[in-house]
């Protein structure tokens, strides 16, 4: 997925991202928009799934 931040900054995740953190640390930002990129199908439902998200 990609994000953007109201700063004009973009950062691109894939699935294999997990941190606590952003890899150059702190984004100050108002709003951030998230972008999904690219879906895998699933072999029981056909929406797109997210857990979770957690800004601070």
């Amino acid at each position: 997925m990609k994000l953007e931040f109201s700063n004009g900054q973009t950062m691109m995740i894939d699935n294999d991202f997990i941190s606590n953190g952003f890899p150059d640390g702190a984004v100050h930002t108002s709003f951030v928009k998230i972008t999904i990129e690219a879906v895998e199908r699933g072999t029981k439902y056909r929406d797109t799934c997210i857990s979770e998200i957690r800004f601070f």
